[in-house]
């Protein structure tokens, strides 16, 4: 046995036999070392590459998956901010209009009206106080607000037949935002299992252009589109809504997101906006 091969046994961890200390039924010569080395090194580098391949797609995996997981919290916050700012807006209109009838009332003498009138304001102005309460922090949407082992029962078999729900990170994100949105808004307070995952689904395909805006609750006019009420879109903006709009519009459009595009979260802003007129 050549002094070389040796030397490449051993710093391939090959030991003579007198410092082997495993079972001696699997030592073997340094030529045999060798020549196994040789045919199993290349087995493990190819292993081990492609190992190394698997981690990176999964390290790049988990990062979109934060990306997405980040993009549709803070999404989620806007939309409740939007909500929320557009809900103010239309309760100070609602008082501007109610304190102008109170003052026709007054000068018509009408004690019956301005009664009503007072009760109205007063209502108003309990709103405006729940209005400055912190708003809640996003949950994990769901047809009640409580652990994920209290689920309706309604779910399972909702998310059987939308087999995309928890595979499709996107689309599950944008699905978990509009849940929190239809939480947040009184109207949907007794939507509740089937009928809200299906309302979550109707303002999915809405927003992504699939099928017309469906007709809100009661308390809103049914005369309200997807460009805003009397039929304007975000052209008919003034300019510093359109500013506000775009500005927010960037936490609320892309992956992960409550939008896939500016022109879907513009005709919605658009809807809002001119609702309150």
């Amino acid at each position: 046995m050549s002094e070389n091969i040796e030397q490449e046994a051993r710093s391939m961890g090959w030991v003579p036999q007198e410092e082997f200390r495993g079972d001696t039924a699997k030592w073997v010569d340094a030529n045999t070392f060798v020549e196994r080395g040789h045919t199993i090194m290349p087995i493990l580098r190819k292993n081990n590459e492609r190992l190394e391949g698997t981690v990176r797609q999964q390290q790049a995996e988990i990062a979109k998956m934060r990306e997405l997981l980040n993009n549709g919290q803070e999404a989620i916050q806007e939309l409740q901010k939007v909500h929320s700012e557009a809900t103010k807006a239309a309760v100070e209109k609602a008082v501007r209009d109610l304190k102008a009838e109170l003052k026709t009332a007054r000068a018509d003498g009408d004690i019956d009206r301005e009664l009503e009138i007072r009760e109205g304001l007063d209502e108003l102005q309990e709103q405006q106080k729940a209005l400055t309460k912190e708003p809640a922090k996003p949950q994990v949407p769901q047809s009640s607000q409580q652990g994920q082992d209290t689920l309706h029962p309604d779910f399972k078999p909702w998310i059987e037949e939308n087999k995309w729900f928890g595979v499709d990170q996107r689309k599950t994100m944008r699905a978990m935002g509009i849940a929190q949105e239809l939480r947040a808004d009184e109207q949907y307070d007794k939507l509740e299992g089937r009928a809200f995952f299906d309302k979550v689904l109707e303002v999915m395909e809405e927003r992504a252009g699939n099928r017309p805006p469906s007709k809100v609750s009661e308390g809103r006019t049914s005369a309200s589109s997807a460009s805003g009420g009397s039929g304007k879109s975000f052209n008919d903006l003034p300019a510093d809504a359109k500013t506000k709009c775009d500005d927010q519009g960037r936490r609320l459009v892309g992956p992960g997101r409550a939008f896939k595009d500016q022109a879907a979260w513009r005709s919605y802003y658009a809807k809002l906006y001119f609702e309150q007129e």
